[in-house]
């Protein structure tokens, strides 16, 4: 009898389908295994009808509704595996500048006009049940058309890799052991692992820069106060449905964007620049909103390319919205939030960069 699956065997593999709708449903092969781990929630939306059955026990079988999946995972961040996070979440179809070995990958998504679509991607997931002599049949999902709603980066007190939370939301799920809805292609895809030595983003290489002005943006640097981060990106996505014939009637046809919204919130320690006349808490405390304008900028002492490191630049523009008191150790802090919002100068909300070695999705 095998061994039944193994938790260390688990692993998410991830292909990127495009950005345009027409593919939401079209999966791709695997290309990438992201260090993250979370398992997937998958609901069918089994529903019994509510009607008069004289019995004292359920006596008509349930029926099928929209599908709801979703997946939330964790993980340590790497800046190679950064485009693949901010094109499911923030912008997609990023073709990214080179110079020698590094890409330079930019999203920038628009507050105005035709936004920018997020990317869609082909999500495996699965252990090591299942193998060659057909002991075991497999137990692999494959998602299609999977979209970001979340994106949360936490910058730890201790200066380690920046934490990746990546949420998702998947318009199709099919499955290795189904009969009606099995895998499309080779699921797993063979031969992927995990980056086995990845450049990760430490919250130690972080500098802060925080102005008044949009035009003075990543130019005043915040010193000897930052203990920690916690910088949020969610998208109000609308499922959208519709009965095209019953190959179809259970999967997302397409998404509708909402709001996007951003948060930043910082543990500082107590210093000028943050609490005291014409510092973040007297701004907070203004009667008119003051807009920040900040830029974190993360320089890891790794080369991507000769005399090119790599990197990560967020810049945002912020209105300081809450601040409260806490403490490390036996030192007391302070915790103050900014709301993301759009900017004319700027002509954005949120501008990521980063500096990598990837060529491709």
């Amino acid at each position: 009898m095998p061994v039944q699956g193994f938790t260390r065997f688990r692993k998410l593999q991830t292909g990127y389908q495009g950005s345009n709708s027409s593919v939401l449903l079209t999966a791709a092969a695997a290309t990438r295994v992201l260090p993250l781990r979370g398992a997937p929630d998958v609901n069918l939306n089994w529903t019994y009808a509510d009607i008069d059955q004289g019995n004292l026990f359920k006596v008509q079988a349930p029926y099928k509704t929209a599908l709801d999946a979703t997946q939330s995972a964790r993980g340590p961040l790497t800046f190679n595996d950064f485009p693949y996070y901010a094109s499911a979440t923030l912008e997609s179809g990023v073709t990214p500048s080179s110079s020698g070995t590094s890409r330079t990958w930019l999203h920038q998504p628009a507050g105005v006009g035709t936004p920018e679509p997020i990317g869609y991607f082909t999500n495996q997931w699965g252990d090591d049940v299942g193998d060659p002599a057909g002991e075991l049949p497999g137990d692999w999902f494959q998602f299609l058309g999977a979209i970001g709603s979340r994106l949360v980066l936490t910058g730890p007190q201790n200066m380690g890799p920046v934490e990746v939370e990546q949420s998702y939301r998947y318009s199709d799920v099919r499955y290795q052991g189904s009969t009606d809805h099995p895998v499309s292609g080779t699921v797993p895809t063979a031969g992927l692992t995990v980056d086995p030595a990845p450049t990760f983003v430490f919250l130690g290489d972080l500098e802060l820069f925080l102005n008044d002005t949009p035009g003075a943006i990543g130019t005043t640097k915040v010193s000897n106060a930052v203990h920690a981060l916690t910088l949020t990106i969610e998208n109000d996505l609308d499922p959208k449905h519709f009965a095209n014939g019953s190959n179809t009637r259970f999967t997302t046809q397409d998404w509708g964007r909402g709001e996007m919204r951003v948060t930043l919130e910082m543990t500082y320690a107590k210093t000028s620049q943050t609490v005291g006349l014409l510092s973040e808490s007297d701004k907070w405390t203004d009667d008119d909103a003051q807009a920040r304008y900040a830029e974190l900028r993360w320089t890891s002492p790794s080369l991507a390319s000769a005399g090119i490191p790599y990197s990560l630049n967020i810049r945002l523009a912020l209105r300081n919205v809450t601040r409260r008191e806490g403490e490390i150790g036996g030192n007391t802090v302070v915790i103050i939030t900014g709301d993301g919002f759009y900017d004319p100068t700027l002509t954005y909300a949120i501008r990521a960069s980063v500096t990598n070695t990837l060529s491709a999705l």
